[in-house]
């Protein structure tokens, strides 16, 4: 298991500001409580992975509060969570702004292969005029039992139409079933 808990400033300028990973069936747990902290990465601004464990960025009592900037470049994103089969929970305050990420392709991205995603976002993702490239929030899954993915969103979303198959405020698939 990998639990990652930032309560300061994180700048990093290479490929993530916060990564998790693990391989096998650890779980990762990321926690950024501290409002006014940002935290800042190349690529990623947060990145969760895991194979069958459960990637947690955020609870819902422990949102992410810090602000996210700097990723740019494809498929580049502020909040990134991927598994194999494991789940993934994703829970950002109104705090923790990506309205500065004009470069990024998307806000939130979250893959799993057959995990289950919840994503619960009150954080504006993009600005007006100047949003992310292809996806505000992105979730995709090959998940064949009960609800695969679920998507809560309270933050204003701004995306820009620079083409995709996912270009949309909010872009939800799963291809295996309910």
């Amino acid at each position: 298991n990998v639990t990652i808990f930032s309560n300061s400033n994180v700048t990093a300028s290479g490929f993530a500001g916060v990564a998790g990973v693990t391989n096998g069936t650890g779980d990762v747990d990321i926690i950024a409580q501290n409002v006014g902290t940002t935290i800042s990465g190349g690529h990623y601004g947060i990145e969760g992975v895991a194979t069958s464990g459960t990637v947690n960025i955020g609870t819902s009592s422990q949102r992410i509060q810090s602000v996210i900037t700097g990723p740019s470049g494809a498929g580049s994103a502020g909040i990134y969570g991927n598994t194999t089969s494991g789940a993934i929970n994703i829970y950002t305050s109104g705090n923790a702004s990506m309205a500065s990420l004009t470069n990024a392709d998307y806000g939130i991205d979250a893959a799993s292969t057959s995990g289950v995603i919840t994503i619960d976002n009150q954080a504006q993702i993009g600005s007006n005029g100047a949003g992310v490239n292809l996806s505000g929030i992105t979730a995709t899954t090959v998940h064949n039992g009960g609800t695969a993915i679920s998507i809560v969103n309270s933050g204003d979303i701004y995306a820009d139409n620079v083409g995709g198959v996912t270009n949309a405020g909010i872009y939800a698939s799963n291809t295996g079933g309910t």
